[in-house]
């Protein structure tokens, strides 16, 4: 299974892409940054692409603030699977493996990892 984990800011995406096979995790890519807009958007989309042939992944990212809903959307629509996770979760998964760093890129691969190992589920849904 594949899972991109996205580090999401106001303006820049972080993510990195991880294979999980029989429990054994490994990165296949990381990027960034993104600019989080439509057009950065479909870079990504391009982007993880060339490493799944356009398949379907799990998207993993964090509820921050409201800047995580256009990417959730802009998946969703692509049918791929997309969590969107408390901010907490992650915090204290990346406590339980005794991670200390804290950059972007770092964030998304623990994101990427915390979705990998949880087996999340897509979860989204229009409301209102």
């Amino acid at each position: 299974m594949l899972t991109l984990g996205i580090d999401i800011g106001k303006r820049e995406l972080y993510v990195c892409l991880q294979e999980s096979l029989e429990g054994n995790r490994r990165i296949v890519a990381q990027r960034g940054p993104i600019s989080n807009n439509a057009a950065g958007l479909r870079k990504l989309t391009d982007w993880v692409g060339k490493f799944t042939g356009h398949q379907p992944v799990q998207v993993v990212m964090e509820a921050t603030n409201v800047y995580w809903e256009n990417a959730a959307w802009h998946f969703h629509q692509l049918n791929w699977s997309v969590s969107v996770v408390n901010p907490a979760q992650v915090k204290y998964f990346a406590r339980s493996v005794l991670r200390r760093g804290k950059t972007d890129a770092m964030d998304a691969e623990i994101i990427a990892s915390f979705g990998s190992v949880m087996a999340l589920r897509g979860c989204l849904k229009r409301l209102g």
